[in-house]
């Protein structure tokens, strides 16, 4: 019985050194064989003994190793469930995020590119259509950490940008977030359009006007200044109705927009003033386009009473000492009441002519 129970212990330990295929041996039955041993073969029983106590061990260990795989294989379902829905949502988003090498500049990810914009390499043509600046993407370059920038497509639709580069592997990228902001940006331009505009010419207002001039005078710019005031309109208001009055203003407003640029601002400061800021427009061309306008203006008139307005004119050339905005349109309304006196003189002897500023005046 000894000799049988030596010899199974022995060719377990064989099976073990010579790592044969065996069917997984019951840890209890060797321990319950390494007794049976006889104490006659003290060594071989220590040794059994040994080998027992080694293979619990290996047998905790490999418990434990199975329930961390476990473990980690739940993990790694997590992370994935995570990853999952993070890829979902972004592709769900508006906005493109594209990510690209910076070595080689291929698109390593960008959120549209799956279902039926799906491709494996390069861009989509989804991509290709919507983002006719997409080059500009995979040529961009940090000149510093991040970037927010703006780019247009071919269909005036306005794009704002975030670029920024962040470490990858043993690496680098550039990532592009791309937002679509082509509606912000024409709820802006209306808002401020309302914000700038006088409602009843559609030119500039006031506020615009001051803001513009504010601007120049500080940064020094030479311009030209028009100070304009419409001749008798409260004459035509008292006269013919304040509907007739607007249509003189509307009249007015026609005829001295086809005499300068679109560059030029043009704006309503008051009932009859106005004032108009020349770039580029030395003070004997600005008088020249005026002067051009009040004859159209005199001569195209069918009403029944007689129209004109005066100006006058500044040149500013930045050189100014302590030049305000108060003093360049008290100096430019001063030019402008000689040229009203003119205007009386040639062209409004009516009797009950009226004018707020020579009534003013006087």
């Amino acid at each position: 019985m000894e000799g049988q129970n030596s010899q199974i212990l022995f060719a377990y330990l064989k099976n073990i050194l010579n790592d044969s295929d065996k069917n997984e041996m019951d840890i209890e039955a060797l321990a319950r064989l390494s007794k049976n041993i006889s104490e006659e073969e003290p060594m071989l029983h220590e040794v059994a003994q040994e080998m027992v106590s080694f293979l619990q061990q290996l047998k905790k260990r490999e418990d434990d190793l199975r329930q961390k795989a476990e473990e980690v294989g739940k993990y790694m379902e997590v992370i994935q469930s995570y990853n999952d829905l993070l890829t979902e949502l972004t592709r769900m988003r508006d906005e493109w995020i594209m990510v690209v090498k910076a070595d080689d500049k291929s698109i390593l990810y960008c959120n549209k590119r799956s279902g039926k914009f799906h491709t494996e390499e390069g861009s989509c043509d989804f991509c290709q259509h919507r983002l006719e600046f997409q080059h500009h993407l995979l040529d961009w370059e940090p000149s510093e950490c991040e970037r927010v920038w703006e780019a247009e497509d071919g269909c005036g639709q306005c794009f704002l940008i975030l670029s920024f580069s962040i470490p990858w592997k043993d690496g680098l990228v550039y990532a592009h977030v791309v937002a679509n902001v082509t509606e912000e940006k024409q709820r802006t331009r209306q808002l401020t359009d309302k914000a700038y505009s006088d409602p009843g010419t559609g030119i500039f207002n006031r506020r615009y006007a001051e803001e513009q001039l504010e601007h120049m005078l500080k940064k020094r710019k030479p311009h030209t200044f028009c100070y304009l005031d419409l001749d008798g309109l409260k004459y035509v208001n008292d006269k013919f109705g304040h509907m007739e009055g607007d249509a003189y203003i509307s009249n007015f407003v026609s005829v001295v927009k086809t005499r300068i640029r679109n560059t030029d601002i043009f704006a309503r400061i008051g009932g009859d003033e106005f004032v108009i800021i020349f770039m580029d427009c030395p003070k004997h061309a600005a008088e020249e386009k005026l002067g051009t306008a009040l004859e159209m203006f005199i001569r195209e008139n069918q009403k029944e009473y007689p129209v004109s307005f005066s100006y006058g004119v500044l040149a500013v050339t930045g050189k100014e000492q302590d030049l305000t905005r108060e003093k360049l349109l008290k100096q430019a309304d001063e030019a402008m009441y000689l040229c009203k006196q003119e205007n009386k003189r040639k062209y409004h002897q009516h009797k009950d002519w009226k004018d707020s500023r020579l009534e003013n005046a006087e």
